[in-house]
């Protein structure tokens, strides 16, 4: 008995399907999936993490099944993945410290390359409609070359020094990092492809590489300006490239320490941090105190304020004042709205009556004096100053607590 596991990612999720085989049938055993990062991340990145649910979920199951690690294949559709994983190059931290997880999981031996058509686990993270779902064999039994190793679809490292578009503007290939277009890591690659031994003038390679890169930029833009003939920005831009790659090829390690020293100066350079840091950022707000976040039932510590005054007409066609008493929970936010005559102790003792039959009787209340409304935060302290509101709360076992307070954020 074998245990093969597939991984892929998309855009919006990654994750792994696990099959048992034997040597004539595959049985889906065990899938995982996990929604995507909301910070976007490259879909190389996010292959990476899918890998990384395939390599625990491999030990789970190894254990449980006791499967060996030699019976044990790991697929992946990504060469980029692949390459990462085999690489001796320095990696980012991101990459590296994944890689280094899924080194100590699995073994490296084991992980083959499987076309995106064959795996199952592009079905999870992509996803099909309930017809596609309930006639698929793949997904049940995986595809129909998994009991037979010796057909699986062969892969090189070599294989991974092409490169991938993953954005308009920047590039991730086999060391897993992202230079800008116009920079000397992005253009070293066009020996790859141009060869110079060949060539036996300056200018005749300048107009060759020219053409190369107006190739790739119409493959990058559907809206590249055509021209018949070469312009003179075009074999300038080769020009640079054609510098920049000999510099790259022959200074590569002197490049490298340069890069160190300059970002050591920088760090050091106060001109520098104080242009170029990032900016200020407001301390993070205080903790709510324990009241706000206890968990109970609404309205049990219940928030009272008082609106401005409104005008409104009576039968008589009068103007009178009126105001809105706002009973806010402290844990759900709920406002319950009561409208007064006044501000006196009266109404306000009979609008909560109404709000205590409607809703529940507080155990906590708090008045929250806001100075946008001055006169209004008076007459409010002064009611709960008043022994008659007092004692009505205290029947009902409630308690009052006054704040003064410059805002209403707590």
């Amino acid at each position: 008995m074998s245990l093969h596991i597939f991984v892929d990612a998309s855009t919006l999720s990654y994750g792994a399907t696990a099959y048992l085989c034997t040597s004539n049938q595959s049985t889906l055993v065990m899938a995982k999936t996990r929604v995507a990062p909301l910070k976007k991340l490259t879909l190389p990145r996010l292959e990476l993490m899918a890998a990384v649910v395939g390599s625990r979920l491999a030990t789970h199951l190894q254990s449980s099944c006791n499967i060996g690690s030699n019976n044990t294949y790991l697929l992946s559709d990504s060469r980029i993945f692949l390459h990462w994983l085999q690489t001796n190059k320095s990696l980012k931290r991101f990459v590296k410290n994944r890689v280094k997880e899924i080194q100590q999981l699995t073994c490296s031996q084991n992980w083959k390359y499987c076309p995106t058509q064959d795996n199952p686990a592009d079905l999870m993270t992509r996803g099909i409609s309930a017809t596609l779902f309930t006639n698929s064999k793949i997904w049940m039994n995986g595809l129909s070359l998994i009991t037979k190793p010796l057909n699986w679809p062969a892969w090189h490292n070599n294989d991974a020094t092409v490169m991938t578009t993953v954005s308009s503007d920047s590039l991730e290939y086999e060391q897993g990092r992202q230079p800008p277009q116009d920079s000397p890591e992005s253009r070293t690659e066009l020996r790859n492809f141009i060869d110079v031994t060949k060539i036996s003038k300056y200018t005749k390679l300048q107009r060759v590489t020219a053409y190369v890169l107006r190739f790739i930029n119409k493959c990058r833009e559907k809206t590249y300006p055509h021209h018949d003939q070469l312009t003179t920005n075009e074999l300038q831009k080769a020009e640079v490239v054609l510098l920049h790659s000999c510099q790259h090829n022959t200074y590569q390690e002197e490049i490298t320490k340069l890069r160190t020293s300059v970002r050591t100066i920088l760090r050091r350079c106060l001109v520098y941090r104080r242009t170029e840091g990032k900016a200020y950022s407001a301390p993070d707000p205080p903790p709510l105190p324990q009241y706000r976040v206890k968990d109970a039932p609404p309205f049990t510590v219940t928030v009272v304020d008082f609106s401005g005054a409104l005008y409104v007409r009576d039968s008589s066609n009068n103007e009178s004042k009126a105001y809105i008493c706002l009973f806010t929970c402290a844990f759900t936010r709920a406002v319950h709205l009561e409208l007064v005559p006044n501000l006196s102790e009266e109404d306000f003792l009979q609008a909560f009556r109404r709000f205590t039959s409607r809703r529940s009787v507080p155990t906590l209340m708090i008045s929250d004096n806001a100075s946008t409304y001055v006169a209004a935060s008076n007459h409010i302290q002064r009611l709960f100053e008043s022994q008659t509101v007092q004692d009505a709360l205290s029947m009902k076992g409630t308690c009052s607590m006054v704040r003064r307070l410059v805002g209403t954020s707590n």
